[in-house]
């Protein structure tokens, strides 16, 4: 089976069942159809899944564009086969809610009453993925319920890594604060706030690449079977089974590739078995890659990178303030002005504290706002600051830890900037005021 797809930018996007179909494809298509005419025609590309790792660290939340409305999501993990069960059809939107509920509880350990709360999979609304309802007595929820829908199949299309299907991703929508005007609340402002919130969700799961992989079936003598395994180490494939055709002399053996190491394996294996080795490939399952795509110089980061340069995108990811409806754009960088108070007065400064440091690890900036949260200290003013000063981001979570125990009230405001200079501490500075 082929399938021919037109992108935006005029390419026609051929897909086939593996390098040799397409292979055919193409000359066919030339010399059948086309009078032998030239094509051009890129490398073989291969399509990945994004998916993630655990459950999202903390709650996200993204204002909508008028700063009326606020969605409160967090995304976690699906459980195990619950993928492969919505892509089999067992369970799927046009379900019967009381029959899906049940195969959810009984076999993947579901409440009822949450499988009952299932608002829509995705992508195009059959895909593995899921929005579940989690909120508690919140007022025109059903009003957005289309436009939160909407949001999520357009960021389940596309996700935040390098806009590629997502896959195993159930998104629980926590909270909602909604404008009481409905003019306030409609699509325009609610989709495009669901879609971010969904990549912040994401971003704070631990976001992994899941790499299609075949499974290959290969024929061959005894005396083939070094190059067999020496070619398949090569090529990231483990063989899991080998068996003697009874009766002859040849051997099956069963192995699983990455289809993104598969493009030559079949001259590979023939030129080091001497043409003995006839392998068969099919698709079997998506894998998870061990490596975080957030780590710059991972095999994935590389990877996810050169699908962001193929497809004309940005080679930085969204970062996570973007997502989060925060202002600036760029790298995440916080400028933090600190005013530490014995007591709530606001003409007794005891100590001033400015700096700035640029985040780009998400990681970091959990561990920031943590920090905030166990001092409970308030946040009650933001002041413009005076000098910007760099620092690295361990000195930050350090320097709360330190004086959370001495301090009242905290005053925490954060800017995109890019500066550069050292921590300062300005001690009983009362012109600040």
């Amino acid at each position: 089976m082929v399938v021919c797809t037109i992108e935006e930018s005029g390419e026609h996007i051929i897909a086939g069942a593996g390098e040799l179909h397409l292979e055919i494809c193409l000359k066919d298509l030339q010399e059948d159809f086309m009078g032998g005419a030239e094509i051009v025609k890129s490398d073989p590309v291969v399509s990945f899944r994004e998916t993630v790792l655990e459950k999202s660290c903390r709650i996200v939340m993204s204002k909508s564009p008028n700063k009326h409305n606020r969605l409160y999501m967090e995304a976690r993990p699906m459980e195990e086969g619950l993928a492969e069960a919505i892509d089999d059809g067992r369970i799927g939107p046009r379900d019967d809610p009381k029959v899906r509920s049940k195969i959810l509880a009984e076999e993947f350990g579901w409440d009822k009453d949450l499988a009952k709360k299932i608002w829509c999979f995705g992508p195009e609304t059959t895909g593995p993925n899921m929005v579940v309802d989690m909120c508690k007595g919140v007022q025109y929820l059903n009003e957005i319920k289309d436009s939160v829908v909407a949001g999520f199949q357009w960021a389940s299309k596309e996700g935040a890594l390098a806009e590629e299907n997502m896959r195993g991703i159930c998104f629980e929508v926590c909270d909602v604060v909604l404008h009481a005007d409905a003019i306030h609340r409609g699509g325009g402002q609610i989709i495009p706030t669901a879609r971010r919130v969904i990549y912040a969700s994401q971003l704070t799961a631990k976001p992994r690449l899941l790499e299609p992989v075949y499974l290959v079936e290969i024929q061959a003598p005894e005396q083939a079977l070094g190059g067999i395994y020496s070619v398949l180490n090569q090529k990231r494939g483990h063989v899991f089974e080998e068996m003697q055709r009874p009766g002859t002399p040849l051997y099956n053996i069963k192995a699983y590739l990455p289809v993104v190491e598969s493009f030559g394996f079949s001259s590979t294996l023939r030129a080091a078995t001497s043409g003995q080795a006839f392998p068969q490939c099919v698709f079997d399952h998506w894998d998870m890659m061990s490596s975080d795509p957030l780590e710059a110089g991972s095999q994935a980061a590389n990877l996810v990178t050169d699908i962001r340069k193929r497809k004309g995108l940005k080679e930085q990811m969204t970062p996570l303030s973007e997502c989060c409806g925060l202002q600036g754009q760029g790298c995440l960088c916080y400028f933090t002005s600190f005013l530490f108070f014995k007591r709530f007065n606001p003409t007794r400064v005891s100590r001033f504290v400015h700096g700035f440091v640029t985040i780009t690890d998400p990681k970091v900036i959990d561990d920031l706002q943590s920090e905030l949260d166990e001092t409970r200290l308030r946040i009650v003013a933001v002041l413009p600051f005076a000098s910007a000063t760099k620092a690295k981001s361990t000195e930050v979570v350090a320097l709360l830890s330190i004086l959370a125990s001495e301090l009242d009230f905290l005053i925490w405001s954060w800017e995109v900037l890019d500066l550069a200079g050292a921590w300062s501490i300005d001690d009983e500075d009362d012109d600040l005021w």
